[in-house]
């Protein structure tokens, strides 16, 4: 007899899984160095970003989905917010360290 997911791993595991696995790509480890200081439009924060708008609109999803970022949308516009206080304490301090270089560099 198989042992489903939600009894083999509690809440607690899966939302950890689901937060490691949001912040995954350096997409989305930029995105939320750039809101580290308060809330942003979506086309600031794209400005210096090499991705394509859809691609970059799929990150954000993943991240608002997780819970660490939240977007209120007025018209035409959308702003994104930091929710800190969903990010654990491991999240806030890789985010620390990465933010002194939150550009994108060509690997050489």
């Amino acid at each position: 007899m198989a042992i489903s997911k939600a009894t083999l791993y509690g809440k607690v595991q899966r939302k950890a899984a689901q937060i490691a696995k949001a912040v995954s790509h350096p997409a989305r480890i930029f995105i939320l160095n750039q809101l580290a200081d308060g809330p942003l439009e979506v086309c600031v924060i794209m400005e210096d970003h090499p991705l394509a708008d859809s691609t970059f609109s799929q990150h954000l999803k993943i991240l608002r989905i997780a819970g660490l970022v939240r977007c209120d949308s007025y018209g035409m516009n959308c702003t994104y917010e930091s929710l800190p206080e969903n990010q654990p304490r491991w999240l806030v301090q890789l985010l620390h360290k990465t933010r002194t270089n939150n550009r994108f560099a060509s690997a050489a």
